[in-house]
């Protein structure tokens, strides 16, 4: 009965060690990846509120380089969703398999 015992304790270890753990560890990362993904689209959103807030009180000679800065921070923020989302949709995937 020890023996019996014994050998599915070594399986047990077995299992975990080369299985859950790698698992665990992929999974963490790609769920750490994603939430990294998410703060960076927070702060390209608070980085394009306020150009667009300096779009409005902008002077004339001031109009042309912000509506630039407004493009380009459209555009980073419009990245950042995207990888946001791709990593978000990365993590269900892992947890699908």
């Amino acid at each position: 009965m020890a023996t019996k015992t014994a050998h599915i304790s070594i399986q047990d270890s077995q299992i975990k060690s080369k299985l859950l753990e790698p698992y665990d560890r992929q999974l963490n990362t790609v769920i750490a990846n994603a939430i990294r993904a998410r703060k960076e689209a927070v702060r390209s959103r608070l980085s394009l509120d306020a150009v667009k807030s300096r779009l409005q009180s902008a002077k004339p000679e001031q109009l042309a380089a912000t509506q630039v800065e407004l493009r380009e921070m459209e555009a980073d923020f419009h990245s950042c969703i995207k990888l946001a989302t791709d990593l978000t949709n990365s993590v269900l995937q892992s947890v699908r398999y």
